[in-house]
């Protein structure tokens, strides 16, 4: 329960997060003689006053004005400071650093004046309660709509502010990168439009957005970073498209009620553990479907549509032993490998096949595909 710190004018030197958890602490006093940090009303400074490096985290202040002549907002400078509802910046503040207001529980709004050249990503990082974020409109690197923080050009989205009461949110056209942890925590956004400017999807970019319902991602997009829809616990639909190149680990971790996936690229192994995942329709531009591609989903998939693209089904595949309805569209089996367990567990007596129409004698005499007893003709054929 530490309230008050004195640092005496032997001290030169402070470590960046050497208050971080002092959850009582009220005041921070600077010897007058000390050549490096200066403080103001329990707030700690450099001694030129250029740089703010710790506001007490339990100051029981709702709204603080940081000195004019103030350059940096350093890291975890207001970092869990709970009773903060608003932060005055000045002009001449230029850079604002990682998590420098993370975790301020009750900061409602920030006002971003023109003079600031750079916020470090996460500065804002999980503010529960931020309903706004206004930058100045002469500000040359940033700009905001809507109280959506973006860069200037609107390339890049940088913050989503997490109490932005807003269901469905469209993102301009203009966007190419979500930034890390862009909308992550947002409690109230059930839908997001992505547009097909967008190639970037950061890290952790909606993580915890638990009201996210059903995700397109359009055929711009090659990344899709660590974590980026981990934990959207209402997430039931998902499309991937071909256009994808990377994908981060745990991108959909912890995605429990996730349904339907559409993946037209070769990531299936991100889908192991989802043993909610009922349906799954691979697009037309994968080609193969790799060893162990669905082992991991055993327990849960029950429909697999596959493409006429496809030319290997690999060792286990679909070693699914839920699966009900499996629709072929190749038309010549002769042109596809399959490997003699592509479909190990699966119930032959009670897992339909559906093919083309022309191709039940060559589908009833494959050494794999003939151990199927429910082969029919499929009327919903590309």
């Amino acid at each position: 329960s530490l309230k008050n710190i004195n640092i005496p004018n032997s001290v030169t030197q402070i470590g960046e997060d050497i208050f971080n958890g002092c959850a009582s602490l009220i005041k921070i006093n600077v010897s007058k003689n000390n050549p490096n940090y200066t403080s103001i009303d329990g707030v700690l400074y450099d001694k030129e006053l250029k740089t703010i490096i710790k506001y007490p985290q339990n100051k029981n202040e709702v709204e603080y004005k940081i000195p004019q002549g103030v350059i940096i907002i350093e890291k975890y400078a207001f970092m869990m400071c709970h009773s903060l509802q608003n932060v005055n910046i000045p002009k001449s503040v230029k850079c604002i650093k990682n998590e420098a207001f993370g975790y301020c529980k009750d900061l409602k709004h920030i006002d971003i004046p023109s003079g600031v050249e750079e916020i470090e990503i996460n500065a804002f990082k999980f503010c529960p309660s931020l309903q706004y974020i206004n930058v100045d409109k002469d500000n040359l690197y940033y700009t905001s709509i809507n109280g959506v923080l973006y860069s200037k050009d609107l390339n890049t989205i940088i913050r989503f502010p997490i109490n932005k009461d807003v269901a469905k949110y469209n993102i301009p056209t203009n966007v190419t990168t979500i930034e890390d942890d862009s909308f992550s925590d947002c409690r109230f956004l059930k839908n997001i439009d992505i547009p097909n400017t967008v190639t970037t999807i950061g890290n952790c970019a909606f993580q915890r957005c638990e009201f996210l319902q059903d995700l397109e991602i359009p055929n711009s997009v090659t990344s899709i970073g660590y974590s980026a829809f981990g934990n959207c616990n209402s997430l039931q639909s998902l499309s991937l498209p071909s256009s994808l190149t990377t994908i981060g680990e745990y991108a959909f971790s912890e995605c429990d009620k996730l349904t339907n996936l559409r993946c037209d690229c070769d990531f299936f192994s991100h889908f192991e553990k989802h043993k909610s995942l009922k349906n799954v329709i691979i697009g037309s531009n994968v080609t193969m479907i790799r060893d162990y591609s669905f082992w991991g989903s055993s327990v849960s998939i029950e429909s697999i549509e596959l493409p006429s693209s496809i030319t290997y089904i690999g060792e286990y595949a679909f070693s699914c032993g839920t699966l009900r309805y499996i629709h072929l569209r190749i038309d010549d089996i002769e042109q596809l490998s399959v490997h003699e367990n592509a479909f190990s567990f699966v119930d032959f007596d009670k897992c339909v096949l559906y093919i083309p129409s022309g191709t039940r004698w060559a589908y009833k005499h494959h050494p794999v595909f003939g151990q199927f007893k429910n082969i029919e003709i499929d009327d919903e054929e590309e």
